[in-house]
């Protein structure tokens, strides 16, 4: 094994978010790193990074498991080299070691092998294997790196099924017993099952014990009915959290000592009850915050102090207006104000600098002002979902930065003006086939919402005037009065325009609302006929249940790509 020293410790820094103190210590007879730090129980522990490609020097698959949790456990490794060959023979399979040795020879002391992860399956394998300078390694991989930066999210092992509890390093929902003994545990998470919901002090996997595990990197518990406040107060003890969820938990105030810890870069709160963001404003560390699905009102002049923040969701909030305070934040990279009520935006939004996305769909803007057409971002502005009455000229030079639908493109572009002008409007029951019908109807109401209010059997039943609908009896059947109510429904022309693909899957909600219980097995929903494609103009690509030749040769034929489940 190559060795390493203190001088490669901003290359193994590359893998890390955190400021947790850190070891380089070798490079493996096939360009794995292993490094070494203490645990919580100030015990020296020896971590592997495991690192793969498709094609070396263009990208690269890191994942991060515990080779040795002791010095002692380690020595094998140090004394005998044959210890890590079998440990690569182990996870490489086959003959690799014996193969690269024999074809490419054995190696120098500052030498490597490399192996790409996808050699087996080709016919010459040898054109996928390496030895290279252990140097020209590092520099290849600190290049990438630094240019591509790795995401972290899930760099841990999965430990679920890790008998060994020492070398467990990330768990999902338990999956082992005695948790608490899985003293180097980085990543942790949790979903709250049943109703009702249990407590995080409640579960057996939080207690007060749980405070040990000091390495924790990513702690997501979420979906619970409380988090109490002992719980939220040992998250202040975790120095090296890197990623905190804390979503759907009922939530109204944030746990106590966040903003001390320096290491803290992901924070997500999504469908709490918040009601402001005063408290989240002083975590001047983050990168990023996710409130999405809150009933914050406003978003404070204090944002501006959030100099590092890049990422900014806000989706599904209260707020009606934007602080001037927005354009002091420099490094923002994604704004995200979707289904919030701004109904207007200010002067100054066309200042804006440095954005690669803008997300104000469903925000109920009927116009933009003039200087929205100097807005410069790099990426796309979701625009979509609003009752749009007039928009600026000046967007039509901004070209496919915008994404909205073609009705409001043509209230600034002529020629989209011209072209839909030319199409048919008005109102239309889609009566050819019911099954086609359900699929435009799943997009235009379920997914875009567009075609609203939506549809529920439950309030349908409860204020149904006819026959008494009992849903326990007939929820495998498909009710009359509801098929009926769609067979009747109206789709707008005009929202069938920007329609460009249509898919249907029965885990759709439509097809549940027809059948409350229907298990996807049977064929009533296929589709039996494909005549209506005749009112999408922009209609490229069908994804079909059933494979009904009839449909599938009147769709190709209508230059419409077809695919099924």
């Amino acid at each position: 094994m190559h060795p390493l020293n203190h001088s490669h410790l901003p290359f193994l820094n590359l893998f890390f978010e955190n400021s947790k103190e850190r070891q380089p210590e070798y490079i493996t007879p096939f360009g794995y790193i292993i490094y070494s730090e203490l645990n919580p129980a100030k015990e020296r522990v020896y971590l592997i990074i495991d690192i793969s490609t498709f094609e070396y020097g263009k990208d690269f698959r890191v994942e991060i498991k515990m080779l040795a949790a002791s010095e002692e456990k380690f020595k094998k490794y140090r004394d005998d080299e044959n210890a890590i060959y079998q440990y690569h023979h182990n996870y490489l399979g086959g003959d690799t070691v014996q193969m690269l040795q024999d074809k490419l020879g054995p190696l120098a002391e500052d030498e490597t092998y490399f192996v790409e992860s996808n050699y087996h399956s080709h016919p010459n394998p040898m054109e996928h294997v390496y030895k290279l300078k252990a140097q020209d390694y590092i520099a290849t991989l600190t290049e990438w790196f630094t240019a591509n930066p790795l995401n972290k999210e899930y760099i841990h092992r999965l430990g679920n099924s890790e008998e060994d509890k020492e070398k467990v390093l990330a768990l999902y929902n338990g999956g082992i017993s005695g948790v608490l003994q899985c003293i180097n545990l980085r990543d942790f998470r949790s979903y709250g099952y049943g109703e009702p919901r249990t407590s995080w002090s409640e579960n057996q996997w939080f207690n007060k014990d749980f405070a040990a595990l000091k390495d924790i990197v990513i702690l997501s518990v979420t979906n619970n009915k409380s988090l109490l406040p002992e719980a939220l107060d040992m998250i202040q003890g975790y120095p090296y959290l890197v990623e905190l969820n804390l979503s759907d938990n009922n939530l109204d105030t944030v746990p106590p000592g966040l903003d001390k810890l320096a290491d803290l870069k992901r924070v997500t709160f999504k469908h709490n009850n918040f009601t402001d963001m005063e408290a989240f404003a002083k975590l001047t560390q983050v990168h990023k915050l996710d409130l999405t699905g809150n009933f914050i009102t406003a978003i404070p002049d204090d944002i501006a102090k959030m100099e590092l923040l890049e990422v900014l969701d806000l989706s599904g909030n209260k707020i009606t207006e934007l602080p001037e305070a927005l354009l002091q934040m420099k490094r923002l990279k994604v704004l995200n104000l979707s289904n919030n009520p701004l109904k207007q935006l200010p002067d100054w939004i066309g200042q804006m600098t440095g954005l690669e996305e803008l997300n104000l769909q469903q925000t109920q803007l009927e116009s933009l002002p003039e200087s929205f057409a100097n807005l410069k971002v790099s990426g796309r502005i979701y625009l979509k979902k609003n009752p749009f009455k007039e928009l600026p000229a000046g967007l039509l030079d901004m070209g496919k930065v915008i994404d909205l639908e073609e009705r409001n493109i043509a209230l600034y572009n002529p020629k989209v003006k011209k072209k839909l002008a030319s199409l048919p409007t008005g109102n239309i029951k889609m009566n050819a086939d019911l099954n086609f019908k359900l699929m435009v109807v799943q997009r235009l109401m379920y997914e875009d919402e567009l075609l609203l209010p939506k549809f529920d059997v439950y309030e349908f039943v409860k204020n149904h005037k006819g026959r008494e609908i009992d849903l326990e009896e007939i929820s495998y059947e498909m009710i009359p009065e509801v098929k009926a109510w769609f067979e009747n429904l109206d789709i707008p022309l005009e929202l069938l325009w920007d329609i460009k693909e249509l898919r249907a899957d029965g885990g759709d909600e439509i097809y549940h609302e027809l059948i409350p219980h229907w298990d996807g097995e049977d064929d009533v929903f296929d589709v039996v006929s494909a005549e209506d494609v005749k009112y999408f103009p922009n209609l490229k690509k069908v994804t079909l249940m059933g494979n009904n030749k009839e449909v599938v040769k009147f769709l190709r034929e209508n230059k419409i790509k077809v695919s099924f489940l």
